[in-house]
C-alpha cells in the first residue's frame, strides 16, 4: 500500500493559515503585515471565534504587539494607541464584516486614498473578504459538530418510552 505524506498545514483540516493570506502584500505606503494581523484579530473578535481570538492573539504577540493594543483592539476606534492606516483598515474590516450587502460606505472608501494606494485597497478588501468568509465558514463547521443529531435523539425518545 502506498502511503502520501502531507504537511501539517493540509492535514490540520485542510486549514490555510492567515499567514497564508497575508504573505506577499508590499509594505509600501501602510498596507503591513502587522495591519493585516491586527484585522485577522478584530474580525475573529466580531464573530467571537474563540479559535481565530487565541490563534491570532498569540501570534501578534509573538510579533511584539503590545499588550495595551490588545487589550483595546475591540475598542480601537476611542483609543489613540492605534495609527491612521491601522484605523481605516479596522474600519473598513467592520464596515464589511457588519455590512450583509458588503457594500462600503463613501465617506469611508473617501478617506482610503490618504493612507493607500488603490491597488491596496483592493487587496485589503479582498484579504478582509476571504478571512471574514473563512471564519463564518469555521464557525459553522464548529457548531455542526456540537449540534446533537436529531434522528439519533428521537430515537431515543421512542424507544425508551
Amino acid at each position: 500500500m502506498e502511503t502520501h505524506e502531507r504537511s501539517p498545514k493540509v492535514v490540520s483540516e485542510n486549514r490555510v493559515p492567515t499567514s497564508t493570506l497575508l504573505a506577499g502584500f508590499p509594505e509600501e505606503k501602510g498596507l503591513r503585515p502587522g495591519v493585516l494581523a491586527l484585522v485577522a484579530l478584530r474580525l475573529a473578535q466580531i464573530q467571537e471565534c474563540p479559535i481565530g481570538i487565541e490563534s491570532h492573539t498569540i501570534a501578534l504577540r509573538k510579533n511584539g504587539e503590545r499588550e495595551e493594543r490588545l487589550r483595546e483592539l475591540e475598542s480601537w476606534s476611542s483609543s489613540v494607541l492605534f495609527n491612521r492606516h491601522e484605523r481605516f483598515a479596522l474600519a473598513l474590516a467592520e464596515n464589511l464584516t457588519s455590512n450583509p450587502e458588503g457594500e462600503v460606505t463613501k465617506s469611508l472608501l473617501g478617506d482610503g486614498p490618504r493612507y493607500f494606494s488603490q491597488d491596496e485597497i483592493i487587496r485589503l478588501v479582498l484579504v478582509i473578504q476571504a478571512m471574514d468568509d473563512w471564519n463564518v465558514t469555521k464557525l459553522e463547521a464548529i457548531r455542526a459538530r456540537k449540534k446533537p443529531k436529531v434522528d439519533s435523539i428521537a430515537h431515543n425518545v421512542t424507544t425508551s418510552s
